[in-house]
């Protein structure tokens, strides 16, 4: 097993501050990184020749703003002999994908004259390559960071607190746990056919929220949280959301939803649906309510990130997971079959998932409510025998989530980092 130096000094300290939320990012690398770990100041590694990580943890995409620090010059020199490596952490968000954001960091690095090996970046951005290879085929930027994603919210149990992966007990209490609380055989007595929680009233979850009240046989626990204070300034731009044949392309739904929105959009905007509080800036990401799942059929999860240069999976997909429950995922493209690659099952066998294909995101949440109004038309003992049918995938789905070992490689390539120093010192001797 490997011993992780981590160096920290009055830098690293001062980075922390630069952005709120940073301890989301410290927390979990120092919990994922397997192995021994010696934190100390970098010129005590430096002193005795020791390959050491200098973490540099990022909390928000308002770093953007700001003019990058450099590090102490003893830790620059260091690290270019490929004693050291600089680690940038940003995992709690997925928004790194732009061009800025890439020249933000390669002017960076390239002001410093590192190498590549020197500096990488660790981001929750699956897809965080794909932008990263198309800006670097057109010339935009340099090839002098290594960019990696990882799937944070699924690999710190966001909403199980102190469990952790790799001890066995700990799992099996968290398994305890949530079947105290989750009845998930019980698939008789349920109030809602759906539920939909949707607590920042961004575009898309507007017009998902539009199309399922304006559909009278839909039964479903929806919210779609307001509060004047905390809305988004671009949520609720009427004229930006497709109600027309663009996307709508059944005449009965269009006429359905525009005779809703003319009456009720703006009671929406003011009142909202409020299954819990209205206030917006009540964080509700690592709380968990079982009685959404209890009283539902089906989750359907609008994700927080719509872009397809990005992939980014948060508890809002994996509370349904967790729970037992089965899900209509919309975020970004393929997100469906990003979770297959994870090793999830997924409910094509009893409705049709191609609404994940379309570009368009209004396209995917249009035609994921196509297969809603299918559901709905089933009476409950039909649904109910569906749901029966599908008790084997949310088992093997609960359990994989609770016992998958993906976090194990999230920071597998700092070893190949250290591998290769020994290398040089060896040959050096």
């Amino acid at each position: 097993m490997n011993r992780y130096n981590i160096a920290t000094d009055s830098f690293t300290r001062s980075f922390k501050k630069i952005t709120k939320h940073t301890y989301l990012s410290e927390n979990y690398f120092i919990s994922a990184l397997e192995g021994n770990k010696r934190f100390a100041s970098p010129d005590t590694f430096i002193s005795e020749d020791e390959h050491f990580i200098y973490p540099l943890y990022i909390g928000a995409n308002t770093l953007f703003n700001t003019e990058l620090p450099f590090p102490p010059s003893n830790v620059v020199e260091f690290i270019k002999k490929g004693k050291g490596i600089i680690l940038f952490i940003y995992v709690n968000e997925g928004n790194f994908y732009k061009l800025n954001h890439f020249t933000f960091f390669s002017e960076w690095v390239s002001k410093l004259k590192f190498k590549k090996g020197n500096v990488f970046l660790v981001s929750s951005n699956l897809n965080i390559n794909k932008p990263f290879q198309k800006y670097l085929a057109e010339g935009k930027i340099l090839d002098n960071i290594t960019y990696r994603g990882i799937n944070y919210f699924e690999s710190v149990m966001w909403n199980l607190p102190n469990v952790e992966r790799t001890n066995e007990t700990s799992v099996d209490q968290a398994r305890t746990r949530i079947l105290k609380n989750i009845d998930y055989k019980n698939t008789g007595n349920k109030q809602y056919y759906f539920n939909s929680l949707n607590r920042q009233p961004r575009p898309e979850r507007i017009f998902l929220v539009t199309l399922l009240k304006s559909f009278e046989k839909i039964s479903s626990l929806c919210s779609l949280s307001l509060g004047p204070q905390h809305i988004r300034p671009d949520s609720y731009k009427l004229e930006d959301l497709p109600i027309d044949s663009s996307i709508i392309n059944d005449e009965k739904d269009l006429n359905a939803v525009q005779n809703f929105v003319s009456s009720n959009f703006n009671s929406i905007k003011i009142k909202g649906y409020t299954l819990d509080n209205k206030d917006l800036s009540l964080a509700k990401s690592d709380s968990l309510n079982y009685s959404f799942y209890n009283n539902s059929y089906i989750s359907i999860v609008v994700e927080t990130e719509i872009d397809d240069r990005i992939m980014f999976l948060t508890e809002k997909t994996f509370k349904p997971i967790m729970c037992y429950h089965p899900f209509i995922l919309l975020g970004n493209k393929h997100s469906l079959k990003t979770l297959k690659k994870l090793g999830y099952k997924t409910f094509s066998k009893w409705w049709d998932e191609s609404y994940d294909n379309y570009d368009n995101i209004y396209d995917r949440v249009y035609n994921a409510f196509k297969e809603v109004k299918k559901i709905c038309l089933l009476d409950r003992s039909t649904l109910s025998d569906m749901i029966k049918d599908m008790e084997s995938t949310l088992e093997y789905n609960a359990n994989h989530y609770l016992t998958n070992k993906h976090s194990l490689n999230n920071f597998s390539f700092i070893d190949k980092a250290i591998e290769i120093k020994k290398e040089i010192k060896t040959s050096i001797q």
